[in-house]
């Protein structure tokens, strides 16, 4: 009995001992576990780390945003989301657009008599008005490029038959006291012959005081050979102030030319950096004038009121209204 009762105390020993061993096992498996496989989600914290500032939590975008975010472009500011939109830059500002036959002025409903007929030369075009037998205006472009001397005057004062009612003729000016005053210039053509030529028929003529011809308008004329030069292109318009009935006007010759009582040029050139355009405009009395040409400048909106035509209308509104309402003479002198 004595024996049995020792062997039930020694197993009762080794069963108390085999459960601390157990025990002992899963409090390793625990420390284990927690050591190798805690730290991801509970990271240690170190002392330097306890006393910094909190940072701010950190959004880790999908893969999509972080292949976006992986552009140049998409670079932000520290701090910034990763996925901020970039703002675009703005456009860089373009050079004006000149748009070709931009010279060529429309006619307006003001001008008292229905007839008007377009005529294209070479190098310029008219508008001619049976009625006053001339032209209410005559319109080209010079170029810098054009300012070369290849052909002489030729003083072929001729009919133009190709005017469907045809023009004046030279002899309803002899004697009258006037000038055939042109109104595309034949010194503005003198880089090829035709061009010279073709500013000779009498639709491009209209009666002109010899001192103002061969004064203040020669004078203007010249001016605008050298704004040619200087913007390298004008557009030029010139004519006669049409705004009465031709029977209210004296008249010349056997087809009763009117004798204008003014004449108006408008020009147009690009500005020297090539952003915007210029424009200025005279109206000048059919006589002799003792001012220089500058007295007699006027924005283009003022010729536009006289003549009742449209200059420059190709041209974006927004630019021809600035241009034309200007009354500075400073950037053309």
């Amino acid at each position: 009995m004595a024996r049995r009762r020792s062997r039930r105390r020694s197993g009762k020993k080794q069963s108390k001992f085999l459960l601390i061993l157990i025990c002992l096992a899963a409090v390793l498996v625990v420390l284990y576990y927690h050591r190798y496989y805690g730290a991801a989600s509970v990271p240690a914290v170190s002392p330097a780390a306890e006393n910094a500032a909190p940072q701010p939590a950190v959004r880790t975008p999908p893969a999509a945003e972080q292949q976006q975010d992986s552009h140049p472009d998409a670079a932000a500011a520290p701090g910034a989301l990763a996925d901020a939109t970039p703002v675009p830059a703005e456009p860089a500002s373009a050079a004006v657009v000149l748009p070709a036959g931009l010279e060529v002025p429309v006619c307006g409903l003001k001008n008292h008599a229905p007839d008007h007929e377009l005529r294209n030369f070479t190098h310029y075009a008219l508008c001619y008005r049976e009625a006053y037998e001339q032209a209410e205006w005559s319109a080209y472009e010079l170029t810098a490029d054009e300012l070369v001397k290849n052909a002489s005057r030729s003083n072929d004062f001729r009919q133009d038959d190709m005017i469907s009612t045809q023009s004046a003729t030279p002899a309803d000016y002899k004697g009258s006291g006037y000038d055939r005053g042109h109104l595309t210039p034949a010194a503005d053509m003198a880089f090829d012959e035709l061009a010279m030529s073709e500013t000779f028929y009498m639709s491009n003529m209209s009666p002109q005081a010899p001192q103002l011809n061969r004064g203040v308008w020669k004078h203007l004329e010249a001016q605008i050979r050298t704004w040619a030069s200087r913007f390298g292109k004008v557009y030029v318009v010139s004519g006669p102030v049409l705004d009465k009935p031709a029977s209210d006007y004296a008249a010349i010759g056997t087809n009763k030319v009117s004798v204008p009582e003014y004449y108006y040029k408008t020009v147009l050139a690009p500005s020297e950096d090539g952003m915007t355009v210029l424009a200025i405009g005279f109206i000048i009395p059919n006589q002799k004038c003792e001012d220089s040409f500058w007295s007699y400048a006027v924005p283009v909106d003022k010729v536009e009121q006289a003549t009742g035509l449209d200059f420059y209308a190709l041209l974006d509104d927004r630019i021809e209204d600035a241009a034309e309402a200007s009354a500075d003479t400073a950037p053309w002198k």
